[in-house]
């Protein structure tokens, strides 16, 4: 199944088994959500070109509207395997992110797309002055990976 049209995609990761999910699952402490790990069992994470555009309103610590530009959802590989853009975002944000939440993509600022158990996305801005853990920092993009998927744009050419 392709989940993009080839002209945005750079490049699809190795596609996971279950098995290896739930071997990161694990050691994260999160069961991921079944739209999730579906994706992940077909693609194993996208690199993409010109392409993730997703609108969002604020919230009360950034209250406009902002345009969020995906570079790629994460590969994920598990823990025992060097090279893992999820593993090294994971080490990198851990005691920064609100509890509960795990890293599924990038916006090429620093900033990331986090995801719940429960499926919720967020837009996580690792710049604000309310502090990195405060859940009132997150700005919600969807409430499942599959919407969050569907809100995904082509950026402008301007």
């Amino acid at each position: 199944m392709r989940y993009f049209s080839d002209e945005f995609v750079r490049s699809y990761h190795v596609p996971l088994s279950r098995n290896q999910i739930e071997v990161v699952s694990e050691a994260v402490g999160i069961a991921f959500p079944e739209d999730y790990v579906a994706f992940m069992k077909t693609t194993g994470g996208v690199t993409f070109k010109d392409f993730g555009l997703i609108p969002i309103n604020g919230t009360p610590a950034k209250p406009h509207h902002v345009a969020i530009i995906i570079d790629e959802i994460l590969p994920m590989k598990p823990s025992s395997e060097l090279a893992s853009v999820f593993w090294d975002e994971w080490e990198c944000i851990q005691g920064r992110i609100p509890a509960g939440f795990f890293p599924i993509a990038l916006d090429g600022f620093g900033n990331r797309i986090l995801m719940s158990a429960s499926g919720q996305c967020v837009f996580w801005d690792h710049e604000v002055d309310d502090g990195e853990q405060e859940p009132s920092i997150l700005m919600t993009i969807a409430s499942s990976f599959s919407q969050f998927l569907n809100l995904l744009r082509p950026v402008p050419n301007d």
